[in-house]
């Protein structure tokens, strides 16, 4: 999938590092390694919007969903549990589909509608408890557009989608799941989890923080 998106030079470079064969001028392999490594870790601005809290913030995150220690502090207080006010750090797999939806829609700002959630009430099965799923919309864009985006992009995926209060579910899991949920019925076998899927063997997620 990165591949895809370097100049054909590049990718000729790196095709002839993989089979062995000549990289013709001195130091090309390795600029080809080079610029995959820089698209790799390049940063990208993902505005945040907590509409929980009414808060606004411009985070940078890498592409894998690494970030300073200044951004991680902000994105913990900005992901708290909405009822408890408890902090925790979101899995790194969320902040990378996070980071690839910011990368999508540049300039858009992603509300979030819920994060970590620690009460009480919350089933220990959650993924939200796990600090590992994230509900949100990206402003000026229709949340099937989103849905399919991330469906069609990851493997190690739930994707939830709730069409009557606006907005995607993410998390990251060992296996896809994909589920539409009307009126709190929620239908693991929707239709636009059927469509083929050209990005399926995109990138794999890491469920740790």
């Amino acid at each position: 999938m990165l591949l895809a998106l370097l100049p054909s030079h590049v990718i000729a470079l790196v095709a002839s590092a993989s089979l062995g064969a000549a990289p013709g001028p001195a130091g090309a392999g390795q600029l080809a390694a080079d610029v995959v490594q820089s698209k790799a870790s390049a940063e990208i601005a993902v505005k945040l919007v907590d509409v929980n809290h009414d808060e606004t913030v411009t985070v940078r995150l890498r592409r894998e969903g690494g970030s300073d220690a200044d951004a991680a502090a902000t994105l913990r207080r900005l992901f708290r549990c909405k009822r408890t006010d408890l902090e925790h750090d979101v899995a790194q797999g969320t902040r990378a589909m996070f980071a690839a939806v910011a990368a999508r829609y540049p300039g858009r700002a992603i509300e979030v509608v819920s994060a970590y959630r620690a009460a009480r009430k919350e089933s220990a099965t959650s993924p939200h408890r796990a600090a590992r799923a994230i509900d949100f919309r990206v402003r000026g864009i229709k949340p099937a557009v989103v849905r399919d985006f991330l469906w069609q992009t990851y493997h190690d995926v739930g994707v939830g989608y709730y069409p009557e209060s606006g907005f995607i579910h993410i998390d990251v899991r060992p296996e896809r799941l994909p589920w539409t949920d009307r009126g709190g019925r929620s239908d693991y076998h929707p239709g636009w989890a059927t469509i083929p899927h050209p990005r399926a063997s995109g990138p794999r997620l890491r469920s740790g923080v």
